[in-house]
């Protein structure tokens, strides 16, 4: 999972995968990209789409992975990190350069 500044830093980009690597079908977590300002404080938060079909996936098959794309176009001078959240915990975060 990554989430990268475009380079004019007006846009964050949010990619990876969910895998599923046990032998029972899961349910999805939720993938969440919060953007902070220097202080900390969350200046917007967004729920990332999982999988690349009309409908959101919800379930995850058995040995298999699924595809997360987003992106969160005017984004507020002011915030200088992006945080990706999966069901619920931090993942990573990324500071803008």
């Amino acid at each position: 999972m990554r989430a990268s500044w475009d380079a004019d830093g007006k846009s964050v980009l949010v990619e990876g995968f969910v895998l599923n690597l046990s032998e029972s079908q899961q349910r999805l977590p939720e993938v969440r990209l919060v953007l902070r300002n220097a202080q900390g404080e969350v200046l917007h938060e967004a729920v990332m789409r999982i999988g690349d079909g009309e409908e959101p996936a919800r379930l995850l098959a058995p040995a298999t992975d699924t595809q997360i794309s987003g992106r969160v176009d005017a984004v507020s001078e002011e915030a200088v990190e992006a945080a990706i959240f999966v069901g619920g915990e931090e993942d990573l975060s990324s500071t803008r350069s």
